[in-house]
C-alpha cells in the first residue's frame, strides 16, 4: 500500500509555506513538492517590510528560509524537484514528479505563484546583476572586487 499524504502542497513559495503550516499545525500529513527553486520571488527580493511580525526589513530568501524551517519543525515533509504530472480522476489523487516517483494525496493545493516575464533588455540585465551585487554585499571584499572585476567585461548591446 502506497504512502497516502492527507496533503500534497505544489509550490513552495510564501503561499505554499503558509498552506504548509496551517495545515500541518491542524494535524493533517503533508508533503510540500517545492520544484528545482523554492522560495518562489521571494528569493529575488532584497528587503521585505510589509510582512506582519517584523519590526525591521526581513531579506526574501532569509524569510523563506523561515518559513521552512518552521514547517519543518511541525513536521512538514519537502520534496525540491517538479511535480509534472496529478491524475485528478480518482482518489487519492497521483503526483509524479519529474524523477518518476508517485505521491499520493486525499487533497491537493496548488500555490505555484508566478514568474517574471522578461523582455531581454539591456536595463533587466543590468538591474539583474545590481540585484546579485545587493545579496552579496556580505561576503569578504576580497571576493566581492573578483565578482566585480568579471562583470566588467560583460558587454551589453
Amino acid at each position: 500500500m502506497p504512502k497516502v499524504y492527507d496533503i500534497i502542497i505544489v509550490g513552495a513559495g510564501p503561499a505554499g509555506l503558509t498552506a504548509a503550516i496551517y495545515t500541518v499545525r491542524g494535524g493533517r500529513k503533508v508533503l510540500v513538492v517545492g520544484g528545482i527553486a523554492p522560495g518562489g520571488q521571494l528569493m529575488l527580493t532584497t528587503d521585505v517590510e510589509d510582512y506582519p511580525g517584523f519590526v525591521q526589513p526581513v531579506q526574501g530568501p532569509e524569510l523563506v528560509r523561515m518559513m521552512r524551517d518552521q514547517g519543518k519543525r511541525l513536521g512538514t515533509e519537502f520534496l525540491d524537484e517538479k511535480v509534472e504530472r496529478v491524475n485528478f480522476k480518482k482518489q487519492p489523487f497521483e503526483l509524479e514528479t519529474t524523477s518518476k516517483q508517485k505521491f499520493f494525496a486525499k487533497a491537493v493545493i496548488i500555490a505555484v505563484g508566478s514568474d517574471y516575464k522578461w523582455l531581454n533588455l539591456p536595463s533587466e540585465f543590468v538591474s539583474s546583476i545590481e540585484q546579485v551585487f545587493t545579496k552579496l554585499r556580505h561576503i569578504p571584499e576580497s571576493i566581492f572586487s573578483w565578482i566585480n572585476f568579471s562583470f566588467k567585461f560583460i558587454k551589453l548591446e
